[in-house]
């Protein structure tokens, strides 16, 4: 993962004992992640995705889980899916969104 991702949120999140949705929150319902590639979805590494629940980890030493909805540009779902947290990246505020074409295979 790259600087400044969910694995150096995590290490601050076993600090702080705060569950990740908080960290990536900016408002109260709205949280905004980038998602790991998901090819039968045309879902790229990099997509936006919201946070629509979070899960508890099935077991002990296993990790938790989010379900995510991921948009195309005009506010369509392309994908809800269900996803481990180290699937997930923060957005920063240095980041800058960009659109691309829908392909038929995600890249």
């Amino acid at each position: 993962m790259v600087a400044g991702s969910l694995d150096q949120v995590l290490k601050a999140r076993s600090k702080s004992a705060r569950p990740i949705i908080r960290v990536c929150q900016k408002s109260s319902y709205d949280v905004f992640v980038r998602i790991v590639a998901v090819p039968t979805e045309r879902i790229r590494r990099g997509d936006v995705a919201t946070v629509v629940e979070q899960h508890p980890a099935p077991r002990a030493g296993a990790e938790p889980g989010y379900s995510v909805e991921v948009f195309n540009a005009i506010g369509g779902t392309l994908a809800v899916l269900t996803l481990p947290e180290s699937s997930f990246e923060c957005l920063r505020s240095d980041e800058v969104l960009s659109v691309r074409i829908l392909s038929a295979h995600a890249a």
